[in-house]
């Protein structure tokens, strides 16, 4: 039988089903690899709707069954049968309004429905009313109980009996010579700017509603002039914090303009929390090692306590005297991650849970020293060994990328395993940084609000006064 010669032959035949196979594996390893890739993007997506609109709270719950429950169930319903509350009646006077304002020679200002609290000086030894010609008045801004008030401070203008001169007392002594404002009100501007976070021009405007006028310069000015004083204290502050064994470090940012090109610059906070419950906001422009260094000095040889950033271990690499020790929490979060994406992350979670349980009954006994220390060997080190088993063999896994948010937690928390046992050597280093974590809230909350510092001063003071609210 013959063949037609356009007819391919067996081996041409072989090599274009060869070259198919091999565009097909080519097709399909593509394939896999975009899923992959899917997958990492919707990841990264539910991480970020889960962080911008999910729960905050970090606590390990049960997603299996979480149905809402009905608001006014049968459990719950109110107890009618009380007895209602007691109430008492209260009543009070007030002055007629006017619109005539009080104006003093400092420049504060303030209408008829502001309350006047009168203070009397005592008379010199030796006169009597009948000797009283007059009375100096000198009025200065306080505030009682989140209201205003005026100290009206009488003074007698007296004509002396014997001398014939005409003499008055001084006005007790104020935090600033000439000044309008009592201690409290000053007191009450940096509770509210740095406590409450409220700018100053919203203090501003409570005062205006409250019928006091005084400009906005003027609050500026007391503060910072009120923060330069507390600046000693804060320094001295400062100085102890350092003496300690134990040194928790963290850093967060904040913006100061004025800057290039008309935009603010990047500063950094790095608060530092001592073994008696101080912390200090040192205020930096720049989040290098060289910060950290400076600070601690090179005689430290104690523990520092940090998060994962790698300024802290290069530190430790150069300072052999520093025994570097690790967050837990910080771990804990890159497996709350992944707890979507493989079970195994539940696994490492619930290990860490029973970790904290027993430092939770640790520290409800008041153990301290060598007690505590055999303690956390005893409740606690063993579910910190699970866990590590649990990541050593989590890691042999093959089918899994590198870039899955397992074997980035894994990855992540097995390169900080030495500095994450340091706490059962050491029964004064915590478990975590949330210590100095809830001291940072306030400026967080705070930048929110007043959103940058005008200057590297104004962010230094921010840094002053934060120290010592903290603490």
């Amino acid at each position: 039988m013959s063949t037609d010669k356009n007819t391919p032959s067996t081996e041409a035949l072989q090599a274009q089903i060869d070259d198919l196979c091999q565009r097909l594996d080519v097709a399909n390893k593509a394939i896999a690899e975009g899923k992959q890739e899917l997958a990492w993007y919707k990841a990264r997506i539910e991480w970020f709707m889960r962080h911008t609109f999910g729960r905050s709270s970090e606590k390990l719950v049960n997603l299996v069954d979480q149905r809402q429950q009905t608001l006014f169930g049968a459990e719950e319903e109110a107890d009618t049968t009380s007895e209602a509350p007691k109430t008492e009646t209260v009543t009070y006077t007030r002055r007629k309004k006017s619109r005539i304002e009080t104006v003093t020679d400092t420049g504060l200002r303030f209408g008829p429905d502001v309350p006047v609290k009168v203070i009397r000086s005592e008379l010199p030894e030796g006169c009597t009313e009948d000797d009283v010609i007059d009375w100096r008045l000198t009025r200065r801004l306080a505030q009682v109980s989140s209201s205003y008030t005026i100290l009206e401070y009488q003074h007698p203008v007296i004509k002396h009996p014997e001398t014939h001169q005409v003499i008055t007392t001084p006005a007790p002594a104020g935090l600033f010579p000439g000044s309008f404002a009592d201690f409290s009100v000053i007191a009450g501007m940096m509770i509210g700017k740095f406590v409450d976070y409220l700018p100053l021009y919203r203090q501003h405007q409570r005062l205006a509603r409250a019928g006091i006028t005084i400009s906005r310069s003027s609050m500026v000015t007391l503060l910072n002039r009120s923060i330069s004083l507390l600046a000693p204290i804060a320094e001295a502050q400062f100085k102890h914090i350092l003496g300690s064994r134990v040194l928790t470090v963290d850093e967060t940012p904040i913006q100061v303009g004025p800057g290039k090109d008309g935009k603010l610059k990047q500063g950094w906070f790095w608060p530092i929390h001592g073994e008696d419950n101080e912390v200090h906001f040192l205020y930096d422009p720049s989040r290098s090692t060289r910060v950290i260094s400076e600070v601690i000095g090179s005689e430290f040889n104690g523990v520092l306590l940090t998060d994962g950033y790698t300024v802290y271990n290069r530190l430790a690499i150069q300072r052999p005297n520093i025994t570097h020790a690790m967050c837990w929490v910080h771990i804990r979060r890159r497996f709350v991650d992944a707890v979507d994406a493989d079970p195994a992350a539940k696994v490492c979670l619930e290990h860490i849970a029973a970790l904290y349980r027993g430092e939770a009954a640790i520290r409800e006994q008041g153990l301290e020293g060598a007690e505590k220390l055999a303690a956390r060997n005893e409740k606690c080190l063993p579910a910190a060994m699970a866990f590590w088993q649990v990541c050593e063999e989590q890691l042999q896994r093959v089918e899994l990328e590198p870039r899955h948010p397992l074997m980035v937690a894994l990855g992540y928390a097995w390169k900080r395993r030495d500095a994450l046992m340091v706490a059962f050597a050491n029964p004064d280093v915590p478990f975590d940084t949330n210590h100095v974590e809830r001291t940072i809230r306030p400026i967080a909350l705070g930048k929110k609000n007043f959103l940058f510092a005008g200057n590297e001063i104004g962010a230094r003071h921010i840094g002053i006064a934060h120290s010592l609210l903290a603490s």
